[in-house]
């Protein structure tokens, strides 16, 4: 009973990070077709656009949360302390991207 209660969890586990691993390649390729060679940078600045009918300036639409972690604020589009920086789910010795 308890094997196989063990083995029912791997193979959930291994599902999940399959679903995991599709998604960020998907979000990878979408990234790159948006962004071009920006696409490869570690660290991408926010942009923001003027909502009209608010009158205020909101971010337009950011990097992937599967591929990006966003770090600080901004008080408004001048202050510079929001980004994004990449993060990989694996340790970077076992990411063939990185080590090659």
């Amino acid at each position: 009973m308890k094997n196989k209660l063990i083995e029912e969890r791997k193979k959930e586990d291994m599902r999940k990070q399959t679903m995991l691993n599709d998604r960020r390649s998907r979000d990878a390729r979408d990234l790159k077709k948006a962004l071009g060679k920006e696409s490869v940078k570690n660290i991408i600045e926010p942009k923001y656009e003027m909502d009209q009918r608010l009158k205020v300036y909101r971010e337009s639409q950011g990097p992937p949360e599967t591929l990006f972690l966003g770090l600080g604020w901004d008080e408004d589009p001048e202050t510079h302390r929001k980004h994004y920086r990449r993060f990989y789910p694996k340790e970077l010795e076992l990411v063939p991207d990185v080590m090659h």
